[in-house]
């Protein structure tokens, strides 16, 4: 579960606690559903943000080597410069200025069978480009932010490029307001009605 906007339109709480569904949460914790499965994110700005959240979690961290708190549950991961995707995250991931790009990477390498990602609008729904409002994030202003998704999307559709098609169709972009082009090389849902297609599959 990723950080834009539509991941305010979407109830999360039925997916928890089912013993054949993992939840991770990119970045900022969602706190109806807290705690969960798996937390990552990949910039030492989220831990200070954060770290309340930090200190008191007991899943396991996912974070790259960026990251300088540590903790017993958490993996380092090493950040491989420039463009790709590398599913063998022992060498380390391909960041692609998405928290998301880096996690699909360690999604495969965890060998999930379908991975549903939430929140990956990129874009602006009513002036808000991510779940928690514009407030949140310092880092970066909401008018640059929008523009940094185009840089994103390159990552992407690169990584439909060189993936096979057994791979791509293993990940599922749940979000109607994603109208980048390299949504079409993966599968991609309404994410209103994502979460009881997922219990469906689940049974």
């Amino acid at each position: 579960i990723a950080c834009g906007p539509s991941a305010n339109e979407v109830d999360f709480l039925p997916l928890k606690g089912k013993n054949n569904i993992k939840i991770m949460i990119i970045n900022k914790p969602i706190s109806y559903i807290w705690p969960v499965d798996y937390w990552a994110f990949c910039d030492h700005s989220q831990y200070v943000r954060n770290k309340v959240d930090f200190d008191n979690y007991n899943g396991l961290l996912i974070n790259s080597v960026g990251v300088k708190a540590k903790k017993p549950n958490q993996v380092l991961i090493k950040a491989i410069q420039g463009k790709g995707f590398n599913p063998d995250i022992i060498n380390g991931y391909f960041i692609g200025r998405s928290s998301v790009y880096a996690n699909m990477q360690t999604a495969l390498f965890m060998n999930f069978d379908k991975i549903f990602i939430f929140g990956i609008d990129m874009c602006a729904v009513d002036g808000k480009t991510h779940h928690y409002g514009n407030g949140f994030n310092p880092d970066v202003a909401p008018d640059l932010r929008i523009q940094r998704f185009e840089h994103e999307a390159a990552h992407y559709s690169g990584a439909g490029n060189i993936l096979s098609e057994d791979v791509r169709k293993k990940f599922y972009f749940c979000s109607s307001y994603n109208q980048w082009p390299f949504t079409n090389k993966f599968n991609k849902w309404d994410h209103k009605d994502a979460v009881a297609k997922i219990l469906e599959i689940a049974k």
